[in-house]
């Protein structure tokens, strides 16, 4: 492997297609739910049961996923991230995977689950397939590069692992680019087209390419009127008011809730109602980036168990926003120091030395009256009451939004919305 630049790529692709959106709450934030009706809204259907080890995997990828998340607003501080909990996590298990020493325990312990993510994440993908009402597709790929002596052996047992496609292809050619944005085309429904070029191919010193997909589709469970769609006033964190386009949906059986700090409610997807987009609101003396501070992967378990059906009317933006952001910072912060640096242990695919040199993500999210197309790519290179009328969750300022699996506790994708017009 001599001659070979110290830089391996990995990739991680996600995409959900589905229906959600965020909405936000008048002065309700510490309001009492309104009394029952006379016939009450049926509760949501049980999810099916999942694996231990697919639930805990799940924890421990949105523990990683929120304090990431929380970090990037510090770097990004009033602009729209949209992150993926789920992908980074897949991505840095294949990363550590291939690691070993101090490198291997460090990429663990952030991580969280210590006891092979492998596993786990290979449970918790059989248990998000086995979803019914909705589309779901998920693949992994690991691209070689013919042209350098990579560990052939190393390769072939890292992609029985992860359940990974391993292809040998040039990478400093072009044509092998274009079968990686062919392949990640196919696998996530024409979302994302092009990983190639963030992946810096064609690469002729790049050892190896990794990838995984994740495609979701899925429709909303309640749909929202699209004549009564129209102009509304979103505030920024400035204070001004810009108009943007609103959904509405009648007042109808909604999980909701609201304290002191907050009002969420969530959106879900399908007859089955597994799947569902959350979207939190701040009280209006609340900043977006206080709440986040607040809301790490604990409390939004325990904010999400809280939700109860009532009639609810929502109003949310629609928008569509595309975010890329760096994450090497982020992730050296929260402990992943050695595998960025010289001393670097990447001894099991390579005797060369090799050292993770970067780790981004580009998301996609567009919501709609139809419902919401998300996609999301991580890539790392180794270079009330009654009488005050019905109660409404009006998103008219930033807010947070999660799509997540009530089965396993997933979180696939976790956005902070300070304008929804991009």
């Amino acid at each position: 492997m001599s001659g070979m630049r110290a830089g391996v790529v990995v990739a991680v692709v996600v995409l959900a297609a589905a229906c959600g959106s965020a909405v936000e709450p008048s002065d309700l934030a510490t309001a009492e739910a309104p009394e029952a009706s006379e016939q009450q809204p049926a509760p949501p259907p049980e999810p099916p049961a999942a694996d231990e080890r697919a639930v805990d995997t799940a924890r421990a990828a949105n523990h990683l996923g929120f304090a990431v998340h929380a970090g990037l607003l510090v770097e990004h501080e009033g602009l729209n991230v949209v992150t993926s909990p789920w992908s980074l996590s897949a991505l840095l298990a294949i990363v550590a995977a291939a690691a070993e020493g101090e490198t291997a325990a460090q990429l663990e312990a952030v991580l969280g689950d210590a006891g092979g993510q492998d596993e786990g994440l290979g449970l918790l993908a059989d248990s998000l397939r086995s979803a019914s009402s909705v589309q779901l597709r998920l693949a992994t790929g690991l691209w070689a590069n013919s042209e350098l002596a990579v560990d052939d052996a190393a390769l072939a047992a890292l992609a029985e692992r992860f359940d990974a496609q391993l292809v040998s292809l040039p990478l400093g050619e072009a044509s092998a680019a274009a079968d990686i944005d062919q392949w990640v085309t196919e696998q996530t429904d024409g979302m994302i087209r092009d990983l190639a070029e963030p992946l810096g191919l064609p690469d002729p010193q790049l050892p190896l390419a990794v990838a995984t997909a994740l495609a979701f589709v899925g429709d909303w469970t309640q749909g929202f009127d699209e004549q009564a769609s129209g102009p509304g006033t979103f505030t920024l964190d400035d204070g001004s008011d810009v108009e943007v386009p609103m959904m509405r949906r009648t007042d109808t059986p909604t999980l909701w809730f609201a304290d002191a700090d907050l009002e969420v409610v969530r959106l879900p997807y399908g007859e089955d109602e597994r799947f569902g987009m959350e979207v939190f609101l701040p009280v209006e003396d609340l900043a977006l980036e206080d709440l986040v501070e607040q809301l790490d992967a604990d409390r939004w378990g325990d904010l999400v168990q809280q939700l109860g059906s009532t009639d609810v009317e929502v109003v949310l933006p629609s928008f569509s926003l595309r975010s890329s952001v760096g994450l090497t910072g982020v992730l050296q912060d929260l402990g992943v120091e050695r595998a960025f640096g010289a001393q670097a242990e990447f001894g099991p695919i390579a005797d060369a030395p090799l050292a993770l040199t970067d780790v981004a993500q580009v998301t996609f999210v567009e919501v709609t009256e139809q419902g919401t197309r998300a996609a999301a790519a991580s890539a790392g290179s180794i270079g009330d009451d009654d009488s005050a009328g019905p109660l409404i969750f009006e998103v008219d300022r930033p807010f947070l939004f999660t799509i997540s699996d009530r089965a396993t506790g997933a979180v696939l994708l976790l956005g902070t919305i300070h304008d929804p017009r991009g």
